[in-house]
């Protein structure tokens, strides 16, 4: 620190990066990162962004999935500014980020899990792999400095110091040259049969918990008769002599015969109808590969479509997805904050959302439906549902919260969870849903078109079609955290706009893109973050506007709240007027219905654009044969349009702001 050289801490876990984050604003004395401080404020309310704003009043901050990408992103941006000398991370940080640090401090441990599984978790000693990734995060690209950098590790014993020293100093220096050698300059396999008194320095091996899966992938891929796929098998696993591959998938078969197990895989995959008999795949095998979800969770969606009469909820979607062999492998952390450990009760989170859950399913009345029925089944006293089952229960209810209206914070203290993890359980969920989606579709429950030709969607037909829907807009409601209608503002991809400021822009009456196009950064600022504002009006300028009418194209500043941006020759039609409609205008592209006179005054309006027409110019062109006509009756109309107007597009503030500036009334003219 006292060198300005920024220091990268790497940790297994995101518990270590915290607390040794915390440990260190405690024991150095950096400079405050003001800039970084002032702008995280204006973030959304998150417990991270709380720790976050301690640590950084000495330039420390860690960086993890716990933490939002608006987060990540201000931490990254403002350790290139200078501001922040030294990030704790997990491996978040050790591939794919370029940024300018000096030193790199490394422990000699990872945490790392099987197949996606958190049971299965557990702390090994770091790969040369690792080290190079993790290490390289020093000396990048120069960054108009010397090129120069230090990865240090962290030995906590004289034997772990010897133990680093042999393996990553000596076996590094010595083997670097044949390690480059291991794949060949065409690019071809790997060759074991290298002149060398030692073994191969580096062979990844990868352990595949479902053979089956395994198996259908590759007949997919084109290994479709038996000699092909066992000649592909001998040359990627280790159980099977011959072996001359890269990368090894390590199966660990039960009984130790392999071949057995194959065999025994593919009268599965006949079974499942997954393939022919001649090792062809059918088109569900290769929807699986496909979406690269497990056989087994294909099954369980297919199963419970298949047998499904009547409407699907959300609840129900979930719950589903939670008790699938997909679900229960997602990863969820344990409570990370706040939480207490009672000996007496350590069960205790298991009722809570056991109770949850009832609660949920009685609220919406569906304690009938066949998904629920394990665990309304047992009596409350007796419960004995298995661990995996009580997480899918809390992953259903948290999911089921993420995409309703409760806010991050809310979230984030009733779960004991850091909405980052929030996110990428969404996200992980999102996915299913996708999955569960194109299942449905093989069934038939798209409905493009009727079951017969010119026939109407019988009533069945019709339910499996709205539950199709409901399953695709559930995967995008999972993957943001937002209700239906914030869908809109999500599908722009804005990097940053998370569920909370999509909430915010919904609440000011912003609700797409085309509402997003017609603010300045400076009205934006007023309710984002300037940082997120600044990244919206980047990606959709102001554009200029163009009113129609029945014989000209007019540009005008009137019918936009912005001003125009002078490089964007870009033209969007705000209000269309054909005269041969005089039953309906178009506003942004919605129709409104309106009298034939209400038509006769937008109509003479429209072509005296940025114009004064007074009152008795307009009274003797459309009342002129009716001697008692007042100036009431243009106010009157012209309010009754701006209501029929707002009735369709929304009552929100920029729309009422948007309909008056259309037709602006001057006092006593």
């Amino acid at each position: 620190v006292q060198k300005n050289e920024p220091t990268l801490l790497f940790f297994p876990t995101r518990k270590e990066t915290r607390k040794w984050a915390a440990w260190l604003a405690k024991e150095i004395d950096a400079p405050r990162a003001e800039e970084a401080i002032t702008e995280l404020s204006r973030l959304e309310e998150t417990r991270s962004r709380d720790e976050l704003l301690y640590l950084l009043e000495k330039g420390i901050a860690y960086h993890n999935a716990d933490l939002s990408w608006e987060e990540r992103n201000l931490i990254e941006s403002y350790l290139k500014k200078g501001e922040i000398k030294i990030i704790c991370a997990t491996t978040t940080l050790s591939m794919g980020i370029n940024l300018p640090f000096k030193n790199v401090i490394l422990s000699k441990d990872r945490y790392v899990s099987d197949h996606g599984d958190d049971k299965s978790s557990y702390r090994t000693s770091l790969s040369l792999a690792d080290v190079e990734n993790m290490g390289g995060r020093a000396g990048r690209l120069d960054w108009g400095k010397e090129e120069f950098g230090r990865a240090i590790f962290l030995a906590d014993s004289l034997f772990a110091e010897t133990v680093l020293q042999n393996i990553f100093f000596k076996f590094m220096k010595e083997d670097s040259q044949r390690h480059r050698e291991m794949i060949s300059e065409e690019g071809g396999l790997y060759l074991p049969a290298l002149k060398s008194d030692r073994q191969p320095l580096y062979r990844p091996v990868k352990k595949e918990k479902d053979l089956t899966t395994f198996l259908l992938k590759a007949i997919v891929e084109g290994e479709n008769s038996q000699a092909k796929l066992k000649d592909y098998l001998t040359g990627v696993t280790t159980n099977i002599k011959g072996n001359s591959s890269y990368w090894i998938f390590d199966f660990a078969p039960k009984d130790e015969d392999l071949e057995k197990e194959i065999n025994a895989a593919l009268e599965k995959l006949l079974e499942y109808q997954l393939i022919t008999a001649g090792l062809s795949p059918t088109a569900e095998g290769i929807l699986i590969c496909a979406k690269g979800i497990d056989i087994k969770t294909y099954l369980f969606f297919r199963n419970y479509l298949e047998n499904k009469a009547g409407k699907m909820s959300h609840l129900e979607l979930i719950t589903l997805m939670a008790l699938s062999s997909e679900g229960k492998r997602t990863y969820l952390p344990f409570p990370q904050f706040n939480h207490k450990t009672n000996r007496y009760n350590f069960n205790d989170w298991k009722y809570q959302y056991y109770n949850k859950i009832r609660e949920l399913i009685a609220d919406q009345e569906e304690e009938y439906k066949e998904i629920y029925q394990d665990i309304l089944g047992r009596d409350k006293e007796k419960i004995s549902l298995a661990d995996q089952d009580y997480l899918s229960l809390k992953k259903a209810v948290l999911l089921y919260d993420w995409i309703g209206d409760k806010g991050i914070r809310e979230l984030e203290e009733g779960h004991k969870i850091y909405g980052g993890s929030i996110q990428k359980l969404g996200e992980e969920f999102s996915w299913l849903a996708d999955s569960l989606k194109v299942a449905a579709e093989s069934l038939g429950w798209k409905m493009d078109q009727p079951s017969q030709k010119n026939d109407p969607l019988s009533q069945e037909e019709k339910t499996k079609k709205d539950n199709w829907e409901k399953i695709k807009t559930l995967a995008e409601r999972l993957n943001w955290g937002v209700e239906e209608e914030g869908l809109k503002l999500a599908r722009l991809h804005i990097p940053g706009l998370s569920r909370t400021y999509i909430k915010v822009l919904l609440r000011e009456g912003y609700e797409d893109k085309k509402c997003l196009q017609q603010l300045s950064v400076e009205e934006l600022a007023k309710v984002l973050p300037q940082r997120l504002a600044g990244r919206i009006k980047k990606r959709f300028p102001a554009e200029i506007c163009k009113l129609k009418t029945d014989n000209r194209d007019l540009e005008t500043s009137i019918s936009c709240q912005h001003t125009p941006n002078a490089n964007d020759q870009r033209v969007t039609t705000i209000l269309d007027i054909d005269p041969h409609r005089p039953d309906r205008i178009i506003f942004e592209g919605k129709e409104i219905e309106v009298t034939a006179i209400e038509f006769s005054l937008i109509h003479l309006l429209a072509q005296h654009p940025e114009q004064v027409m007074s009152y008795d110019e307009l009274l003797d062109k459309l009342w002129k044969d009716e001697e008692d006509a007042i100036y009431n009756r243009v106010s009157f109309h012209i309010s009754k349009v701006r209501r029929t107007i707002l009735k369709i597009i929304g009552k929100s503030k920029i729309n009422k702001e948007k309909v008056k500036n259309i037709f602006t009334v001057v006092s006593k003219r």
